[in-house]
Formats: structure tokens, C-alpha cells, sequence
């Protein structure tokens, strides 16, 4: 019985041999691929810099009231560069442009040429025929006097 016992441990022992060495092989790959990940990640925060500057604002009064000239000067330099920087943005997104409005405003400007000339052509028609059937409905007679009287006949 002890014989059988042993045999059965030692075939079931061998038997199960490959699948926990695969796992451990799995385990042993997964823990240098993360090593590995973690290395990068170290010379990465490594070769990283954080700079910080901090400064107190001067708390100046003069008269009771808050004065600071030159914090004041400071903003109104960064304004004025930011302003100059959006001015020749402009000036150059309009020199790239140019071509472009330039054929908008000769499209523009041919559209209201034909309708000017269509127009004039078929106004004066337009008020020949409104003028014809104006006359047929007017009286015969005298114009009508200007006060809104008509006078006896």
C-alpha cells in the first residue's frame, strides 16, 4: 500500500512539474517587464525639473492709498506685447489672405454689376406698365387743385 502510495505522489508530483514551472516562467517575465516599466519611469521623474519662484507683493501706500508703479508697468509691457503680437498676426494671416478677399470682393462686385444693368434694363419697363394702368383708372377733367378743394363748376 505504501508502494502504491508513493508511486501515485511521485507520477502525480511529475505530472504537474510542467504547468507550475510555465506559471513561475509567466510570473518571472511579468515581474522584469514591470522592473522594466519602472526603470523608465524613475529616469523619466529624474531628468524632470520643477522650478518655482515665489514673491512676496510690496505692500506700498502712499496717502492711504495702494501704489505699485512698477507691478502695474509690468502688466502694461506684457499687455502691449500681447497686443503687438495679435497686430502682426493679423497683418499677416491679412498679407496670406489678400489673394482670397481680394477675388471675394471681385465676385461681389461683378454680382452687383449684373444686377445694376438688369435692372436698369427692366425698371423703365416695370414703370411704363405701372404707368399705364395708373392712367386708365384716373377721371377725365381738370387736374385737382392743390388745397384739396375742387372748384365749382
Amino acid at each position: 500500500m505504501r508502494r502504491r502510495w508513493k508511486k501515485q505522489y511521485l507520477s502525480s508530483r511529475t505530472a504537474g512539474e510542467p504547468q507550475v514551472s510555465e506559471k513561475l516562467s509567466e510570473v518571472r517575465d511579468r515581474i522584469e517587464r514591470l522592473q522594466a516599466q519602472i526603470q523608465v519611469m524613475t529616469h523619466d521623474i529624474e531628468m524632470s525639473v520643477v522650478s518655482i519662484t515665489l514673491t512676496q507683493e510690496s505692500d506700498t501706500r502712499v496717502l492711504g492709498i495702494r501704489w505699485r508703479p512698477l507691478y502695474n508697468a509690468k502688466i502694461a509691457t506684457r499687455e502691449l506685447l500681447a497686443g503687438l503680437g495679435e497686430w502682426i498676426d493679423w497683418v499677416v494671416a491679412l498679407l496670406i489672405k489678400l489673394p482670397l478677399i481680394l477675388l471675394w470682393t471681385l465676385t461681389v462686385g461683378a454680382l452687383l454689376w449684373v444686377v445694376w444693368k438688369v435692372g436698369r434694363a427692366v425698371w423703365p419697363r416695370f414703370v411704363k406698365a405701372k404707368n399705364a394702368g395708373s392712367t386708365m383708372n384716373r377721371r377725365r377733367g381738370p387736374p385737382a387743385s392743390r388745397t384739396g378743394v375742387e372748384p365749382i363748376p
